[in-house]
C-alpha cells in the first residue's frame, strides 16, 4: 500500500511518511485497520504501508486491498498442487479451450468489427472438433479478464478440476497460470518459452523511459524471484496503462518468458492492453 490514513483524518504518501512529523499511528485509508511503514533497504523497492497480520492489523473482509491479496493467495494454494489429468473423474473434470491471442489486436476502443445480419456468411455454423470427447460442451477462454472471472469466482478445489486446452494439449490451470518464482524456473530452463504464459503478481514499481516501460513485481520480502514486464516504445500507443493504474495493484500478464541474462531474471514483453489485467480493488 502506499497511502495511509492519519489520525487527524489527513492522507500520507508511503515515500513522504517520517514518524517523527506524523506520528506511529497510522491506518488502512479504507477499512481503518492499523498498518505499518517498511522501508526496505536491500533491494529497489519503494517504501510502502503493509499489516502485520497480527491482532487486529489485518485488512477486513469488505476491504479492496484484502479482496486483492486473496486473488493472489487463491493461486498460490491452486499452485501447490499438481494435478494430472486422469486423477479426475470424467464427470468433474472442466476442460477450457484456451484461445488468448498471440499477436497485437490494434482495434481502437469502441469499435468493434462486426458482420452484418445480411452477411451471406452470418448463417454459417462453426464449431470446434475435439477427438475422442463426445457430447461435452465446449468452453473457451479468449481474454485475460475471463481468466480473472475464473480466479475470482471460483474456489481452489474447483481451480483444481480445470484444465486448459492449449496447443493441442489438455494442461491443469497451474502449469499455464503461474507466479514469478515459477517463470524464473522456466526462464532459466528453456531462455525463452515455446508457449505461452500467464503470470499473476503484484505491480510493486513502474519505471518509464523515452524507449522502455519496466513493471517490475512486488518480490513479497524476498520470498519470490524477481520478474518484470517490459513494454517497448514502438507499442506505446497501444499500451496506455499509467504508472497511477498499474503500482501496486495485482495482474495477470500473458506472453513469452524469457531470461534477461544482464539482470538475471525473468520477463515478459506486453505488446497492447490486451497482454495484461489489473484486479481492480472495488
Amino acid at each position: 500500500m502506499q497511502n495511509a490514513l492519519l489520525p487527524n483524518g489527513r492522507i500520507v504518501n508511503a515515500k513522504e511518511y517520517d514518524h517523527q512529523i506524523h506520528g506511529k499511528e497510522i491506518y488502512c485509508p479504507e477499512c481503518k485497520v492499523p498498518l505499518i511503514w517498511a522501508n526496505p533497504q536491500n533491494d529497489d523497492r519503494s517504501p510502502y504501508f503493509r499489516t502485520t497480520g497480527y491482532g487486529e492489523s489485518d485488512h477486513k473482509p469488505f476491504c479492496p486491498h484484502n479482496r486483492v491479496v486473496k486473488i493472489l493467495n487463491t493461486m498460490k494454494k491452486v499452485n501447490q498442487f499438481t494435478t494430472r489429468l486422469s486423477d479426475i473423474p470424467e464427470a468433474e473434470k472442466v476442460v477450457i479451450k484456451l484461445n488468448l491471442k498471440t499477436d497485437m489486436i490494434k482495434v481502437p476502443q469502441g469499435e468493434v468489427n462486426e458482420i452484418p445480419n445480411s452477411h451471406p456468411k452470418k448463417s454459417y455454423k462453426y464449431s470446434l472438433r475435439y477427438n475422442r470427447r463426445q457430447k461435452k460442451p465446449i468452453r473457451s477462454i479468449s481474454s485475460l479478464s475471463a481468466i480473472a472471472r475464473l480466479i475470482m469466482d471460483n474456489k481452489e478445489e474447483e481451480l483444481n478440476k480445470v484444465f486448459l486446452d492449449y496447443n493441442g494439449k489438455q494442461l491443469p490451470l497451474s502449469d499455464l497460470v503461474v507466479d514469478q518464482t515459477r517463470a524464473n524456473e522456466l526462464a532459466f530452463n528453456e531462455g525463452k518459452t515455446s508457449l505461452h504464459y500467464i503470470v499473476y503478481g503484484r505491480i510493486l514499481k513502474v519505471v518509464k523511459t523515452e524507449k522502455v516501460m519496466f513493471l517490475n513485481f512486488d518480490r513479497e520480502n524476498g520470498t519470490l524471484k524477481p520478474f518484470a514486464a517490459f513494454v517497448f516504445a514502438q507499442d506505446f500507443s497501444w499500451f496506455t496503462y499509467t504508472k497511477d493504474k498499474l503500482e501496486n495493484n495485482a495482474v495477470l500478464v500473458w506472453g513469452q518468458i524469457q531470461l534477461n541474462r544482464k539482470y538475471k531474471k525473468a520477463e515478459i514483453q506486453l505488446r497492447s492492453n490486451n497482454n495484461i489485467y489489473i484486479f481492480s480493488k472495488k
